[in-house]
């Protein structure tokens, strides 16, 4: 139970320094802080340096996005780009908490029919 305990808070705490409300095309949808990203993943040093480096494409790659299609094909190159660095443990919780980033914006956003999980870790 302790363990279930802890391992919500450090998710809670990592989706907390994600920004989810983007106000205009110019803000970041998916933004982690990448310290707290690579707790949560148990990142090795070099690993850090790369993921820390894909994060910041990642933001200029969301910022320079004009349209919803050019914002998913953002986040697939970065899944692409974070798969050759994670290994499969890693992955599952980052694309766990890309979908629950999603989910939470769809739940702030207009439209909250549909709560499905937008990104799949395909083995």
């Amino acid at each position: 139970m302790k363990k279930i305990f802890v391992t919500v808070m450090v998710l809670m705490g990592v989706l907390g320094t994600m920004n989810m409300n983007a106000a205009n095309n110019d803000e970041v949808i998916y933004h982690a802080n990448v310290k707290s990203l690579g707790k949560y993943l148990e990142l090795a040093i070099e690993q850090q340096q790369v993921v820390e480096r894909l994060n910041d494409d990642f933001i200029k790659a969301q910022i320079a996005s004009a349209s919803d299609q050019e914002l998913n094909a953002v986040v697939n190159e970065n899944i692409k780009q974070m798969r050759k660095t994670l290994d499969l443990k890693q992955m599952r919780k980052y694309i766990t908490l890309l979908n629950v980033t999603a989910n939470n914006k769809k739940l702030n956003g207009t439209d909250a029919e549909d709560t499905t999980n937008y990104f799949v870790m395909n083995d």
